[in-house]
């Protein structure tokens, strides 16, 4: 890792922790600083550049009780086998979306939540509250990062539309063995297979409902095509097996 790198990091940290000692916000204490993302889709590039972050974006440290129920931490390897026990991460709400309009049914809310240190060291969840209660939780972005490698290592990107519909694409390796971020190498290679995961949303339950999958036949990956300059997922060329409907 680059010393400017380093020290923004090092820079980030003091600050999150300060801020963590000073101000906790509960998720109903978010909902209320949050005003309504209203544009679509949102979607989430490798290329944080492209990413269509408004002016609603807003930060704040969750207290420990949202924490512990969103598990709200991030994991050491690709397959998130192994939690990271060793760092304080820095968890914050970002936005707050009401994709659906319904005016039978109001849509919950849905808060992006981001554990990370840095962009390159993330996980988002996306939690579901209805009458300030916790409905669903559902991972939707997964970076690690390497100082072999000085680049992101995107595992997982999604998308989010007007109509509730969240579609999650991920390359998720064959291998069981949990694949340690920071031990990739610049020449490592990842054999993994691509899923497409489509959800809908439903107003009344709160949960966000799997309505098909779409599965690739697993294929080798330079580690290259992980980073921020890398292929977007859902713009891969694998070859498709089929799509299950539910």
């Amino acid at each position: 890792m680059n010393t400017v790198k380093k020290v923004l990091i090092i820079l980030v940290i003091s600050l999150c922790t300060w801020h963590y000692a000073t101000a906790q916000y509960s998720i109903s204490e978010l909902r209320e600083m949050l005003p309504l993302t209203e544009s679509y889709p949102i979607v989430e590039y490798k290329n944080i550049a492209n990413n269509n972050k408004d002016n609603y974006w807003r930060w704040g440290w969750m207290n420990n009780n949202d924490i512990e129920k969103l598990r709200a931490v991030r994991f050491l390897d690709m397959q998130g086998k192994i939690e990271d026990k060793n760092t304080n991460c820095w968890v914050i709400a970002g936005r707050r979306y009401r994709p659906i309009y319904n005016p039978e049914h109001q849509c919950p809310d849905i808060f992006s939540v981001q554990i990370s240190m840095a962009y390159d060291l993330c996980r988002e969840i996306f939690a579901v509250y209805k009458d300030n209660q916790l409905c669903d939780t559902i991972e939707v972005f997964v970076s690690g990062y390497s100082e072999n490698v000085n680049d992101e290592i995107i595992t997982k990107q999604y998308a989010l539309f007007s109509k509730g519909i969240l579609r999650i694409f991920e390359l998720c390796p064959t291998t069981q063995d949990p694949i340690i971020f920071e031990s990739l190498r610049k020449t490592d290679k990842i054999t993994a297979q691509r899923k497409d995961v489509t959800y809908q949303l439903n107003v009344e339950s709160g949960k966000f409902v799997k309505i098909s999958e779409t599965v690739y036949l697993p294929q080798e990956y330079d580690i290259s095509y992980y980073g921020s300059n890398g292929t977007d997922i859902w713009n891969g060329t694998e070859t498709k097996i089929g799509t299950i409907t539910y």
